[in-house]
């Protein structure tokens, strides 16, 4: 897997250059373009985490954040995309935008080495509701089961099954 990489372009041509050109919508931009993105959706045939994740459709969803929004919006990861109706495909589009603004505003996660240019660490792990948090409780009020770890793509998925029906 690779996180990032540099490649230099003048500004003029940024919109030219190869990598940005097979990019989607900017996570932070995603409410703005609901309808365009609901379009894609219904056409995948692939489980909503995996889609979620692809950043030809939406650029910056990595797996944590992938996990959060899909739990607070209760979608089961393994839901097939196309099944979502658009209300429910709506709910996530606003979970993801809101996650990863929190997300920004703490600085990003450090799980194991990440940290800002200052050289302090991200917090926004001491905000997750399910991430890494297997065999723990689930924190939805009035619900008694506990997070779940699943595969998904050689990625960890975690996620509440009381919560986030199939």
């Amino acid at each position: 897997r690779r996180f990032g990489f540099f490649d230099y372009c003048p500004t003029q041509t940024l919109y030219h250059n190869k990598f940005i050109q097979k990019l989607g919508v900017d996570g932070l931009d995603v409410t703005t373009h609901t309808h365009i993105l609901y379009n894609k959706l219904v056409n995948s045939k692939c489980d909503i985490k995996s889609w979620l994740m692809n950043q030809s459709f939406i650029a910056g969803i990595g797996n944590i954040y992938a996990s959060e929004a899909l739990f607070k919006s209760a979608i089961h990861p393994q839901t097939q995309s196309c099944l979502l109706n658009f209300e429910k495909f709506a709910l996530l589009i606003y979970h993801i935008k809101d996650i990863l603004i929190k997300a920004c505003h703490f600085g990003g996660s450090t799980l194991k080495d990440y940290q800002k240019p200052s050289g302090e660490k991200g917090a926004f792990q001491n905000e997750f509701l399910v991430y890494d948090r297997e065999n723990q409780p689930c924190l939805t009020s009035q619900c008694y089961d506990v997070i779940r770890r699943i595969v998904q793509q050689n990625r960890a998925t975690y996620f509440c099954e009381r919560c986030q029906k199939l």
